[in-house]
């Protein structure tokens, strides 16, 4: 089977993210099982391009990009080219059409709706799955609607396409059931399709491997992992390790490692009287995080709403003790107490109450939570249990549309 993955993130890029990771983890997965797997993407460098196999897996990086990167692209004209998101929404989209027109017997293509590249896809002859990954008009701290606000109304742009994309589509997965029971209350019609509720995998043996000659757990090393903005609840992790040391006379120190912008500086300079506990590790490569993970008294990941963070079944098949947060899709990785701990967001107090109780348990119940964790990653998201999902959903979507289309001739 040909499959063709659509998404401008893919690793390494300045502009990696959460579908990055996961179309590079089940694109390698893919084609492990037998499968011939393309990815078109784009350039950080919006003039060039490029055509190269990572592994076994073809990836195409296009020219023109509807985004601007300054550490790449810097140039006096820096302030026009922001506004690439509207001169170049169209072209960039009608070039990925183009480029899969070019490719040899594709079967299936699957997009993310984030982003609202699929706008020209569904007029190609190959069936085209929208992927739920959390589209761009979900307010994370309301998990609502985005109100609408003049400054970004690109947002609204991008939104109006993405929802009309979900709404053509006969074709829908979601990473999460808590993220597709939100799109059929908020957007889709009783006539629209099933959404189809598949898991992002992680690949246990990689991490697994990489756990083996590891550092014992360093006491009250707190790690956080994920992009360095407020949604993550990366200012109530701080505050709460503040109230932690304080309050609860834990010598708390709290890494932090993921991509940074304008709010990473912000905390950074907000709390400056804490750079000798709290550390600002930037992005880090697995091997890195794999030591953090397992090294850490506790990991933590008190996003204000997240959809199926692949960081969270990382730590977990580390053996770490993840926290994670009730709100979103951890509460479907984490039985609380069982294999890990969940927490409410948007509350530091709550936040450093929950730690210090999890910081007080015994080194036996914590280590038989730490056994567990792994147990259910390995049981429910492995890409071995994945795979075989995807591929059946796949197939059947495949027999349909043909089906479908071998009507309509008739007709």
């Amino acid at each position: 089977m040909h499959i063709v993955f659509v998404s401008r993130e893919y690793i390494p890029s300045h502009r990696a993210g959460g579908i990055a990771s996961y179309i590079k983890e089940i694109s390698h997965a893919l084609v492990n099982a037998g499968n011939q797997v393309t990815v078109i993407c784009a350039s950080d460098d919006t003039c060039t391009e490029s055509d190269y196999y990572d592994g076994n897996v073809r990836i195409i990086r296009l020219r023109g990009g509807d985004f601007y990167i300054h550490s790449v692209e810097n140039s006096r004209w820096r302030v026009i080219r922001k506004f690439r998101m509207l001169y170049r929404f169209v072209s960039y989209r009608k070039r990925i059409q183009k480029t899969i027109l070019k490719l040899n017997e594709v079967d299936i293509i699957e997009v993310p709706e984030f982003g609202a590249e699929s706008m020209f896809l569904f007029s190609l002859p190959y069936p085209v799955i929208i992927r739920l990954h959390t589209p761009t008009l979900f307010d994370r701290f309301t998990q609502q609607k985005k109100k609408f606000q003049i400054r970004k109304f690109y947002d609204y742009i991008i939104g109006y396409f993405e929802f009309k994309a979900i709404k053509k589509s006969q074709y829908i997965t979601s990473c999460s059931m808590v993220l597709a029971e939100w799109i059929k209350g908020n957007l889709l019609f009783p006539e629209s399709p099933d959404i189809k509720v598949i898991y992002n995998p992680i690949n246990i043996d990689k991490w697994v491997s990489l756990v083996l000659n590891q550092k014992k757990v360093i006491p009250n090393q707190i790690f956080f992992a994920g992009s360095v903005v407020p949604d993550k609840g990366v200012e109530e992790l701080i505050i709460a390790c503040i109230l932690l040391r304080n309050k609860y006379q834990h010598d708390i120190k709290l890494y932090l490692a993921g991509k940074e912008g304008r709010f990473a500086n912000e905390i950074r300079v907000k709390y400056s009287d804490c750079s000798d506990w709290c550390f600002f590790l930037g992005q880090v490569n697995q091997s890195v995080l794999s030591e953090y993970y397992a090294s850490s008294d506790l990991v933590c990941f008190p996003s204000w709403w997240d959809n199926m963070p692949l960081v969270c079944l990382e730590a977990m098949a580390q053996k770490a003790l993840v926290l994670g947060s009730s709100s979103g899709g951890m509460s479907e990785v984490i039985d609380d107490e069982v294999d890990g701990f969940l927490v409410q967001p948007k509350n530091s107090s709550i936040l450093a109450e929950r730690i210090h109780n999890i910081l007080q348990l015994s080194d036996p119940s914590k280590n038989q939570i730490r056994e567990k964790a792994l147990l259910k990653v390995m049981t429910t998201f492995d890409t071995k249990r994945i795979v075989p999902q995807m591929m059946a959903y796949y197939r059947g979507v495949i027999n349909q549309f043909y089906l479908k289309e071998n009507e309509s001739s008739l007709d």
